[in-house]
């Protein structure tokens, strides 16, 4: 049903959250990576929206007592995870994923079901088609031709099928019953980049403390480096004694696996934290990491040639973060929108997200001394002398001071959509004065007030 509907019968309205199929396979991903303690070939299925894990336990079982204690033990382990999960064991994927969505009467209550070796025909006869992955549009066909349960289906000589429906129907029915092989892709385990250094007896001493962080960031360096990685971000814990845990996070500009640059950056965060008791055990652990990164050194300097992102500015703004904190060293992106107050944003140039295309202006929309240097938080209302009542400003008064206009550019209409609750409706000018100074000025379409909104140089 739509929203709307939705808000109309529920009474005290209800929470609304967007669909994110990407989140959604990630976390599933995610979740396959933990599965592998049960199994060493975890995995997604094979649809464009997952929903489903599949873990091949052949032979594993044995190595927790049962495959009832199996069962219970993953049941367990994702209920403590906050997981309502429906588990079936079965000798194919097929029959698995089948029993696990429709064997279950009530979907809300964690259940769990095994099926007996060979077991597989016996187990789908009393299940709807569904079960078997098939189209919807199919499920439909064999519903008006009177078919419900699949051991209806199973009752249809092969041949007939065939000529009906095609070889898909054949491949679902003899993959749920273990005649076709089905193969799990398997999701790799995330390496676990953690080290951990314990102190007996607690100490107090900086340089001690220090010691042993260096130890284990050469350790995480070593490990990240063999397998071609570098930190993006470290989160470190000092467990003092019987105080609370002390922790603090160092944030990356561009990823490392050097430890002098990362013991440096540490250094940074311990100057500025205050240890209230001994510290009794150091945890450090790389919580973001990406591939590292290969370029040939140049010979001889050319113009042009220091990027953004080349190592010398990526230690300065390292630096700088340590010191001012992530929210005071940023960035701005430039952003598709016609207001000049919202056309941009402030990113940290820590942890930032995914590069993504660039916005860029289109060509020969204007120059680069057409639009203010400096732009102002806020507009400032000022007073504007014209000629007529919508003609171009003359004069104009800025904080106590008189200017002339000699020369004026515009107007410039900039108006916002009508899906904006509050349109913006504004003519933009570019005014140089007689003293020489040039400023951005705007009057509001709505009310015919003005505003300064921008100095030009």
């Amino acid at each position: 049903m739509s929203v709307a509907e939705v808000n109309a019968l529920v009474r005290g309205g209800f929470h609304l959250e967007p669909h994110d199929p990407l989140a959604d396979r990630q976390a599933l991903e995610k979740l396959a990576g933990w599965c592998h303690r049960y199994s060493p070939c975890a995995g997604c299925e094979g649809a464009d929206r997952p929903e489903t894990l599949l873990l091949d336990v052949t032979g594993v079982a044995p190595l927790f007592g049962s495959e009832r204690a199996l069962v219970d033990q993953i049941a367990k382990g994702l209920q403590r995870l906050g997981l309502l999960v429906q588990l079936a064991l079965a000798d194919s994927i097929g029959a698995a994923w089948a029993v696990s969505h429709y064997g279950f009467p009530n979907l809300l209550v964690a259940e769990t079901n095994i099926v007996d070796c060979g077991g597989s025909r016996e187990a789908l006869r009393l299940l709807p088609l569904a079960a078997l992955r098939l189209p919807v549009a199919m499920v439909e066909t064999l519903g008006r031709l009177g078919l419900r349960q699949i051991g209806e289906m199973l009752l249809i000589p092969r041949v007939e099928l065939q000529v009906r429906f095609g070889t898909l129907l054949l491949e679902q029915i003899d993959q749920a019953l273990g005649a076709t092989t089905e193969v799990i892709r398997p999701v790799q385990p995330s390496p676990n980049f953690t080290a951990k250094w314990l102190l007996e007896p607690p100490v107090e001493r900086r340089d001690a403390i220090g010691t042993v962080i260096g130890r284990l960031i050469g350790q995480l360096t070593q490990r990240l480096a063999d397998r071609g990685e570098g930190a993006l971000q470290l989160q470190c814990q000092l467990d003092c004694r019987p105080a609370a845990t002390t922790s603090f996070e160092v944030g990356l500009f561009r990823p490392t696996a050097d430890p002098q640059r990362l013991l440096e950056l540490v250094n940074m965060q311990m100057e500025r934290i205050r240890l209230p008791d001994p510290v009794g055990a150091v945890l450090i652990q790389v919580t973001r990491y990406a591939r590292l990164e290969c370029r040939q050194q140049e010979f001889f300097d050319r113009e042009g040639s220091h990027e953004n992102d080349s190592p010398e500015v990526a230690a300065l703004v390292e630096r700088l973060t340590g010191r001012l904190g992530r929210t005071r060293v940023v960035h701005c992106q430039l952003q598709s929108d016609a207001q000049p107050e919202v056309a941009y944003r402030e990113q940290s140039l820590i942890n930032r997200p995914p590069r993504r295309k660039r916005f860029r202006p289109p060509s020969g929309a204007f120059a680069p001394l057409d639009r203010p240097l400096h732009l102002l938080n806020e507009p400032i209302k000022i007073l504007v002398i014209v000629v007529v009542p919508e003609g171009l400003p003359i004069r104009f008064r800025y904080r106590g001071r008189d200017y002339e206009v000699a020369r004026r550019w515009g107007p410039e209409r900039i108006e916002t959509g009508w899906w904006r609750r509050r349109g913006v409706r504004r003519d933009y000018y570019r005014v140089e004065t007689k003293t020489g100074h040039r400023f951005w000025l705007f009057r509001q379409l709505q009310t015919g007030n003005w505003f300064l909104h921008g100095v030009l140089g």
